[in-house]
């Protein structure tokens, strides 16, 4: 069986690290705590994957058609992607934070990146650069350094260093 890991160049990291900054933080932890998973305990995914064959199960009831489910289900549909949502939110900002001083003291030896201002291409292969070394990611999940250079971005260098 092949690896379905991604490994890309960091020309292709820096394009895709560029590509997250149009979305929002919460939705970075989100991608974050997902490209992780599979670098996490299997009773972990496993919850994840439970909420999500529970949803299946309801949809299905429903005949394939979300729409056409009674009401509670549909309640307990948005309870079950809350919960994914909330867990993968947690799990990629209590990644960043367990690296926090690392990425900081990595950061401050890069006396050039301004993270208050536009990131250039060329700060982001900087940072990209930058995180790929400091975290020393497998390479079947190192595509995740693009979400956490994404992520440093979004935050910029006052809430990186506080």
């Amino acid at each position: 069986m092949q690896p379905t890991g991604v490994e890309l160049s960091i020309e292709e990291l820096t394009a895709e690290a560029m590509q997250l900054l149009t979305i929002g933080l919460e939705e970075l932890y989100v991608v974050l705590g997902c490209q992780l998973m599979g670098a996490t305990r299997p009773a972990r995914v496993a919850g994840l994957v439970s909420h999500q064959s529970a949803l299946k199960s309801i949809v299905q009831s429903g005949g394939g058609n979300p729409l056409s489910l009674p009401a509670a289900d549909l309640v307990e549909c948005g309870r079950s992607f809350e919960s994914m949502h909330e867990e993968l939110k947690r799990h990629g900002i209590c990644f960043v934070a367990a690296i926090k001083e690392e990425l900081r003291d990595g950061l401050r030896g890069d006396g050039d990146l301004d993270l208050l201002n536009e990131v250039s291409t060329s700060d982001m292969q900087a940072i990209v650069l930058i995180v790929t070394g400091i975290l020393r990611l497998p390479r079947r999940i190192e595509a995740a350094s693009a979400t956490v250079a994404a992520i440093i971005c979004k935050l910029g260098s006052g809430e990186l260093c506080a």
